[in-house]
């Protein structure tokens, strides 16, 4: 598959996720879980990008697991927060305004001033995980061994 190709697939999968999660936040009436959901799809995109790019070499692989490692220590924090403490107040303000000011539902509001805004910007922001699982170089050199090193330093710690 070319770049392109990839990169648009990576966005129909984000797409499809996050109209899922806007699925699910109607059901419960609260966003505040798409908090968690931010590593959660980073380490979703690094597994496509590597699935879609032919899961080869050591540089793709070492990436995917470490958004994955990454993706479950945050987020599952953030999860058991959002359980522990119910909605966030920043996200219960979103959502009155567009209610109060543009008479807008939940639904509306929600999609447009929570999840509209966040899937470009996680696209944005894991472009690094993914373009680092397309063409990945043949040698594992001196900075991919820093670059591990110290993620799997910041992880533990």
């Amino acid at each position: 598959m070319t770049l392109w190709q990839i990169l648009i697939l990576n966005a129909l999968v984000l797409l499809g996720a996050y109209g899922l999660l806007w699925a699910i936040a109607l059901r419960l009436r609260d966003v505040s879980f798409i908090d968690a959901w931010w590593p959660t799809g980073m380490a979703l995109l690094a597994w496509t990008s590597l699935g879609l790019s032919g899961g080869s070499g050591l540089h793709g692989w070492l990436l995917a697991l470490i958004s994955t490692a990454w993706a479950a220590r945050l987020g599952g924090h953030l999860f058991r927060r959002w359980r522990g403490h119910g909605a966030d107040r920043r996200y219960e303000e979103m959502i009155a305004d567009g209610k109060e000011k543009r008479g807008w539902g939940f639904p509306l509001a929600a999609a447009i001033l929570v999840f509209a805004p966040q899937a470009p910007l996680q696209y944005i922001v894991a472009l690094p995980v993914q373009l680092g699982q397309i063409e990945t170089p043949t040698s594992f050199g001196l900075l991919a061994m820093a670059g591990t090193a110290l993620a799997l330093f910041a992880l533990a710690f």
